[in-house]
């Protein structure tokens, strides 16, 4: 009789703290203004639509101010415009990635990636990737990547001699897919060797599958989404992806096996010229093989997985989008010409080296203004573990998700003046000067900011490099009128066809 009271006192006590705590959250909300709410939707049908959504976003700023709530189902979300609040945000050690990252990713990237990892946990794996993200391996760097640059403008050479349009959104994407496998594992998915390729098929795929989840609230519940029709093809997608991926972690490990063990029988102080340098994925299997328990053959999978996934579609957008803005601004393109020129002189072929990055300064300002008219990522969800002050008035409860939006951040004109023109100029050191440090989001900013940042842009640089010191770039047809779309990764809803001219 005492347990029973006991129990029905604490469950009483608890409901009643569940219940102050959604009234202070429902208190909050009521202080901030956004579009029409709808039973159960909300108004998350003003962004459901994907090519309308990065539009909808100005219009949410530009009607209701720098703070605006939004409704999905039984979640609200603070969406936050001005870079002194995305300062707040961004800048807390406390404010981790969103449970929609959760939602989308467990399944397909496991529970205990970089992607959706919280608090201490997300530091501790951020320091296991970093390694693999830095300059260390320039062997790995110089030659992955110049060799497929170099696949890539066979192709785009043998469509320009037909007299053919390329399609570069999904070569590019083939590109780098085939780059971060190969820097990553030491093994390319050799993507651009077929364009049907299954693999880049089924993580294109899957992307599309899991952003569509984001914008169904009635398909959040596991139980839902596994007997629709589209969370059973997710299944299958995934089931592919992860079954590719441990196939190609075992075939490792039994390398890596065998070389220590003719290692071992050899002679010490033997050394082997051929031995190549050491991957994302060695590195994990050593740790496995070495006693690290945490390192099990599904964490190395997910691993993988997940970076595979950061590394690559980012990196494929901006590239997209760059190819588009400067045909579309050929006197852009023309200081591009002249700066390669410069640093590479009359030879079209010689290999882009970690030396020649540095002096491609003007490139780097065209790729940073293009990730400013398109960042790869229009937005960005997070929830603080405490209470997140904004300013006095403005208090986040924890455990709230509050959104920020890079695409509108951009195109603030009180830090970037006509804010759609395409000008790499603002990059230009003198001009940076004075410029609020969260005003420029492309690589999102803070502690938990991108740590392949290096890694995109050198990347870029080497296969942009690649196409402009062969060719002028112009569009197919000149009056296009690019329509990005506003999933977890931007990219243009029609691709991209271009035509180059060889110089």
């Amino acid at each position: 009789m005492i347990v029973t009271q006991i129990l029905g006192l604490v469950s009483i006590t608890a409901l009643f703290f569940h219940f102050l705590k959604k009234i202070r959250k429902d208190s909050f909300f009521d202080r901030f203004s956004g579009p029409l709410m709808l039973p159960f939707l909300g108004n998350i049908w003003f962004l459901a639509r994907s090519s309308e959504r990065l539009k909808n976003l100005e219009v949410l700023q530009q009607k209701y101010g720098n703070r605006v709530v939004m409704a999905t189902g039984l979640k609200k979300i603070l969406i936050v415009f001005h870079p002194d609040d995305v300062a707040k945000v961004l800048s807390s050690k406390e404010v981790n990635r969103s449970s929609l990252y959760d939602l989308i990713f467990t399944d397909w990237l496991g529970p205990t990636c970089l992607i959706t990892a919280k608090g201490k946990e997300y530091f501790r794996m951020r320091k296991l990737y970093q390694p693999s993200f830095a300059y260390k391996h320039v062997d790995n760097f110089e030659l992955n990547f110049n060799a497929h640059s170099k696949t890539l403008l066979n192709i785009l050479k043998k469509n320009s001699a037909k007299g053919i349009a390329s399609e570069v959104r999904w070569l590019l994407t083939l590109c780098t897919l085939d780059t971060i496998s190969e820097y990553l594992m030491g093994k390319s998915m050799e993507c651009l060797a077929k364009m049907d390729n299954k693999y880049a098929t089924a993580v294109h795929n899957e992307t599309k599958f899991v952003n569509k989840r984001i914008y169904m609230p009635w398909l959040w519940p596991d139980i839902f989404w596994n007997m629709s029709s589209i969370g059973r093809e997710e299944k299958k997608t995934r089931k592919y992806m992860q079954v590719l991926m441990d196939k190609m972690v075992q075939e490792r490990k039994a390398e890596i096996i065998l070389n220590n063990a003719q290692k071992s029988s050899q002679a010490t102080g033997a050394s082997n010229p051929e031995e190549r340098s050491e991957t994302m994925l060695d590195y994990a299997i050593r740790e496995q093989l070495q006693g690290r328990t945490e390192f099990t053959d599904r964490y190395i999978r997910d691993l993988l997985n997940s970076a595979i996934l950061a590394g690559h579609e980012t990196t494929a957008a901006g590239l997209t989008f760059a190819l588009y803005l400067l045909a579309k601004n050929p006197e852009e393109q023309a200081k591009l010409h002249a700066e390669l020129d410069e640093v590479f002189g009359n030879d079209r072929d010689r290999i882009v080296e970690t030396s020649d990055l540095p002096k491609l300064k003007f490139m780097e300002c065209c790729i940073k203004e293009t990730e400013r008219l398109y960042p790869p990522i229009p937005l960005m969800p997070r929830t603080p573990e405490e209470d997140l002050e904004l300013d006095k008035n403005c208090v986040i409860p924890k455990g709230l998700d509050v959104m920020v939006s890079p695409w509108v951040a951009h195109r603030l004109p009180e830090f970037f003046p006509e804010p759609e023109e395409f000008r790499p100029s603002r990059f230009f050191p003198e001009n940076c000067i004075g410029r609020h440090p969260y005003a420029y989001l492309a690589f999102s900013a803070g502690p938990r900011n991108c740590m392949g940042i290096k890694f995109a842009i050198a990347q870029e640089k080497i296969i942009l490099a690649a196409i402009f010191r062969n060719f002028t770039v112009e569009l197919e047809d000149p009056t296009l009128k690019l329509l990005p779309v506003g999933d977890i990764v931007m990219f243009p809803k029609n691709g991209l066809k271009i035509k180059l001219s060889p110089r």
